[in-house]
């Protein structure tokens, strides 16, 4: 169970006396209305796409610390938004928000950013997706990109949220 491997995540990990860099971005999306999830659901959501970044980042604080090191969280542009069927995964998406804010505001000396991914190619989005067609979503190697123009942010800044869109909107697609 997922909780319990968070619980130990200490004993797991190695002692990592330096983190430069933790991207944070394993999650799951399975389109639930409020009527259709089940507790399970919600459950199953917030531990891989809210506790799991949680913790492993507590975790690595102290190298992170050292290094004045940079925690990226993998969002989504359902973060910011409500959808009716798709709201457990929206509504992890919005706590994680609220977890790169806090942490970001409670430690000066490391670099907290949130990059929110709109529809990406990726076996997750063609699960929610009924009429995938990959030319119309963001290539992953676009993530990298941000990823790395994160990283590669100059020492007195922090780019705090990236927001990286499809070139037109599956939505205003004709």
């Amino acid at each position: 169970d997922l909780a319990q491997e968070l619980d130990a995540m200490d004993a797991v990990l190695p002692a990592l006396e330096r983190v430069d860099v933790l991207v944070n971005g394993a999650a799951i999306a399975q389109a639930f209305s409020v009527e259709s999830a089940r507790a399970s659901d919600w459950r199953a959501h917030m531990e891989l796409n809210v506790y799991a970044p949680a913790e492993l980042t507590r975790v690595l604080l102290p190298g992170l610390r050292k290094a004045e090191g940079t925690a990226i969280f993998i969002n989504s542009g359902a973060g910011r938004g409500g959808f009716g069927d798709n709201v457990v995964y929206a509504a992890t998406k919005h706590a994680l928000y609220a977890l790169a804010d806090g942490l970001r505001k409670s430690e000066q000396d490391i670099r907290v950013t949130t990059i929110a991914p709109g529809p990406t190619d990726t076996a997750m989005f063609q699960g929610l997706s009924g009429d995938y067609d990959k030319s119309h979503v963001i290539a992953p190697v676009e993530i990298a990109k941000a990823i790395r123009a994160v990283i590669d942010a100059g020492p007195t800044t922090q780019l705090t949220e990236v927001q990286v869109r499809p070139r037109i909107e599956l939505a205003d697609r004709k």
